[in-house]
């Protein structure tokens, strides 16, 4: 139907109207967003005299004006009537004991919200459950107490039947394709008795059916269609057009992409206030601990960009991280600034808390509401924010509750905030396109409709009760609902010229079957063929951000992208595959290297260059200590087994027999040194836990010490270094590229020991004390000697070379004489003269000493020729891989949390951790995946 068949249907419902009285006054009701094409039609037929043209909400509100000076019920006085009532009168939440939660107060001001927009006679069909019957009782306390300021949606609807009745006999009712939203809607429209006029376009309509690989391509496809159609058309104008949805997860992507749409659009509201960035730092701020200032929250309020005269949030990361004792929260920040250091962010952070403890120590909320302006103003970048003025004019509000709630707290301040920035954001009217729902294109007369999202899964859509508010308080069942969405569904057939029709075969998140909705299965072609979509002539046209990508692909076939993309798919040794060529590598490997640097090389080649070639360590960020850190408890043992070694068993004491009650009260005497005094990072509770664990496994070291003793173990080196104060480790590699022919090892060894068997031979030992669990070292090293490649994708296996270069050390001390001062390990060859024979053979052995596991304390390694072979054959692999400049990312599972498919490495993707899992897949790691330099 055009707007010249409607202007004749109007017409004619009019003149009926008139037909005793000519002057008799008529109101037309239209749908939503209508009221224009009501308006055209009409013009159609001339100049009307009393004849008004409204939607069913503009006519409520024009029937409310009689209630003034009372005005709407807003948010705001419904959350502070539930807070008053939850805190000052029994009630079932105050049984419950969540009477005070922020949770209860929010959702208890939303469920009464919406029970205060039905009638009191419908609300009091509470039904006998619990939740309903209690908040439909608060509604009413909240209904009483606010009658005499404001009025409630349900009294406004009251108010316009009560008007419609008055005027049945005088105005006339025609309602133009109007579908009421709900049953008060229906109740209100069934009072005013209406004339029936339809608004139907097209009475036997033929959508043309569209399906698309997923909701990104079907949206974007929509939107070049309507601008290939204004292109084609100079009259098709935006109101013409709509584009909508039955599906609320299209809604974000339609809102955002029609907005690079060729005509402007009038799209619904799909984000909140507190969404927005300036709202989100406000809301950090005055919920920042005044008294801890936790340093993880402060970076983040930093981060922002929205805060002023403060330092940046590299200044404050470097300041509060990279220290000996990083700051934390509370009591990390009374600390001793060291020569030199910067003092701008600790007096940044100390002026930060003076202020919000200025605001918090307010005891009315006038006074509150003044402070935390002029902090705002002080704090943040004001005239920055697009909502500056939003912002200040709700932190004003506050003043208002002063004799509603009581004195003001920061929770509840937050609480409050952030209550009235959660409602949405008013919808953005800029055209007269249609964007949105079903419900947005009642009574619209259209041109050209595409309705997306048309799956399943949306349409007709399931119904999910509320659990606050029953079905005959609120009129709404299944069948209503469904009801309702088939008329919706229908008229939007009917109130275009051409309609398209379209659904996504797959989605990102997998809720999507793929397969279209019941209510379009007649509009389908017989095959998957007859899709125009699939038709071999016809393509999706593309957006004008698709149109940019490929002039630049065609203009700069190069790309940054393409190059990538080109190189991780042929393996390139590039710096875009993990390649790096730099001498940094080669005078890496000038000095002594650590058997922890070689071992990050094999789990992390990219962390590896930062951190030993850049000089760039990562920069921890501790989350709050909940437990003491495995670095921090294996350091305390280590300590505790030094100080005891060097006190009981070393030096004069060396082959001695201690006395056991003795070597036990120097080690609790050590013990009570390392523990007495609490670190204040950990509470009581963590702290004691600590302690009575180190006790018990100490004791358990010492009884296994104590059996060492009698069994003939004698301790001949504890913390024993090489490669530092003393010579290196030479170990000869055969490498294809660089200039060395030998790597140079350094380490401390915690534990040497030998025992003289009864043939006279020596059986050196050399210990490396573990905190942890027994069992990945053991899985290590079934592999070899010194472990092998990881296994990325199970998270086994991988490097232990530790034990290898601990026992080279020691077989290379052992060749030299007795005052030698090259030997790596000094003291050690003089000190086995002492108790063997000259020329006696020497058997070393190595292993790891996990003294907190029980099930698999020890894993050992023989320290033979087979173990040198495999030290040397991995460092002739692990320099040649160095030196050659080989550092890609390496996945960790610890950090996979999302699947990647290889495609969308080849597409390349910023995370390094999705390139090195592609790279896992198909089974190559730093050692094994050696490329022949062909390209």
């Amino acid at each position: 139907m055009t707007a010249h068949i409607l202007a004749t249907s109007l017409q004619s419902a009019i003149d009926a109207a008139r037909a005793d009285d000519p002057t008799r006054p008529v109101t037309v009701l239209c749908g939503p967003h209508a009221r224009n094409d009501v308006v055209i039609a009409l013009a159609h037929t001339g100049p009307h005299v009393g004849v008004s043209v409204s939607t069913v909400e503009g006519f409520v509100r024009q029937a409310a004006r009689s209630l003034s000076p009372r005005s709407p019920l807003p948010r705001r006085r419904i959350m502070t009537e539930v807070t008053r009532i939850l805190l000052d009168e029994d009630s079932a939440f105050r049984n419950h004991e969540i009477h005070t939660e922020t949770a209860t107060r929010s959702s208890l001001s939303d469920i009464v919200g919406r029970l205060l927009r039905l009638p009191p006679q419908a609300r009091a069909h509470a039904g006998d459950a619990q939740l309903p019957r209690e908040a439909a009782r608060i509604a009413e306390l909240v209904a009483q107490r606010t009658r005499d300021d404001y009025y409630t949606r349900a009294e406004a609807f009251a108010i316009a039947a009560a008007a419609a009745s008055e005027q049945s006999g005088h105005t006339a009712f025609i309602s133009a394709g109007v579908i009421p939203a709900d049953p008060q809607e229906e109740a209100l429209i069934e009072a005013l008795c209406p004339t029936l006029v339809a608004t139907t376009v097209n009475p036997e309509p033929q959508p043309e059916m569209m399906t698309y690989m997923d909701p990104s391509e079907e949206i974007e496809a929509v939107f070049s269609d309507v601008a290939a159609r204004a292109r084609a058309d100079d009259t098709l104008a935006a109101g013409d057009v709509a584009v909508v949805t039955p599906s609320a997860d299209y809604l974000p992507e339609l809102v955002r992409l029609s907005r690079s749409a060729v005509f402007p659009a009038r799209v619904p509201a799909v984000s909140r206030w507190a969404q927005d960035p300036a709202i989100r730092t406000v809301l950090r701020l005055v919920s920042l601990d005044s008294d801890s200032t936790p340093r993880r929250a402060v970076a983040e309020l930093l981060e922002s960009g929205y805060v002023a005269n403060a330092p940046s949030a590299y200044e404050f990361n470097r300041f509060t991280r990279d220290r000996d004792m990083p700051i934390d929260s509370g009591e990390d920040w009374n600390i001793a600034l060291t020569s030199g250091e910067d003092s701008s962010v600790l007096q940044w952070r100390n002026a930060l808390r003076a202020g919000l403890q200025t605001v918090w120590s307010a005891t009315t909320w006038t006074d509150l509401a003044a402070r935390l302006r002029s902090l705002l103003l002080q704090t943040l970048r004001i005239d920055e924010l697009p909502t500056a003025g939003l912002i200040l004019d709700t932190v004003d509000s506050l003043a208002s509750f002063d004799g509603e709630l009581g004195a003001p707290t920061q929770a509840m301040v937050v609480e409050v905030l952030t209550d009235l920035w959660s409602t949405p954001r008013a919808a953005e009217s800029q055209g007269e396109m249609i964007v949105g729902t079903l419900d947005d294109i009642v009574g619209k007369q259209l041109r050209h409709l595409y309705i997306v999202g048309a799956s399943d899964a949306a349409l007709p859509g399931s119904f999910t009760p509320d659990p606050a508010i029953t079905a005959k308080q609120s009129g709404v069942d299944a069948t209503w609902y469904n009801e309702h969405t088939r008329l919706l569904w229908e008229a939007a057939l009917r109130s275009a010229t051409t309609v398209q029709i379209s659904f996504s075969r797959s989605s990102l998140d997998g809720v999507l079957t793929g397969q279209p909705s019941g209510w379009v299965l007649q509009y389908l072609p017989s095959t998957p063929a007859d899709y125009p979509r699939f038709e071999r002539s016809t393509l999706v046209p593309l957006t004008e951000q698709g149109l940019k990508r490929i002039a630049n692909g065609v203009t700069r076939p190069r790309t940054r992208f393409g190059q990538v993309a080109a190189a991780r798919r042929g393996g390139e040794r590039t710096e875009l595959n993990g390649f790096v060529s730099t001498p940094l590598s080669e005078d890496w490997f000038d000095n002594p290297v650590s058997a922890s640097a070689l071992e990050l090389y094999t789990e992390d080649p990219q962390e590896f260059f930062f951190h030993y070639l850049l000089r760039s360590k990562r920069l921890e960020d501790p989350a709050p200590a909940a437990q003491v850190s495995p670095v921090e408890r294996g350091t305390v043992y280590h300590r505790i087994f030094e100080d005891w070694t060097h006190q009981v068993r070393l030096g004069d004491n060396i082959g001695t027999v201690p006395d056991e009650d003795e070597a036990r009260a120097v080690l609790d005497r050590i013990v009570k040194t390392h523990l007495g005094t609490r670190d204040e990072r950990y509470s009581a509770t963590t702290w004691e836990a600590f302690t009575q664990d180190v006790r018990g496994n100490v004791a358990r070291w010492f009884e296994r010490e104590m059996a060492d003793i009698a069994d003939g173990w004698i301790a001949v080196g504890a913390e024993t270094p090489f490669g530092t104060s003393a010579p290196p480790v030479r170990v000869p590699i055969t490498p294809r590229v660089g200039r060395h022919r030998e790597v140079l090892l350094r380490g401390a060894i915690d534990r040497i020991d030998l025992r003289i068997d009864d043939e006279g031979g020596v059986h050196l030992r050399v210990t490396d004390y573990k905190s942890g669990t027994g069992k990945k070292y053991a899985e290590k090293l079934d592999i070899s000697p010194v472990g092998g490649p990881k296994d990325h994708e199970a998270d086994k296996g991988g490097y232990a070379i530790q034990l290898a270069i601990y026992g080279a050390a020691a077989q290379a001390s052992i060749g030299h004489g007795a005052h030698s001062t090259h030997a790596p390990l000094a003291p050690l060859p003089e000190i086995i003269s002492r108790f063997c024979s000259p020329g006696a053979p020497v058997t070393v052995t190595s292993r790891y000493w996990m003294f907190r596991d029980s099930d698999n304390p020890e894993v050992e390694l023989l320290n033979d020729d087979a173990t040198s072979t495999a030290l040397q054959d991995f460092l002739t692999t692990t320099y040649t891989e160095i030196v050659s400049g080989h550092f890609p990312p390496t996945y960790e599972k610890k950090n996979f949390f999302y699947g990647f498919s290889d495609s969308l490495v080849l597409r390349g993707p910023t995370r390094s951790n999705q390139t090195a899992r592609a790279i896992a897949r198909g089974g190559a790691h730093a050692l094994d995946s050696y490329l022949e330099e062909d390209n």
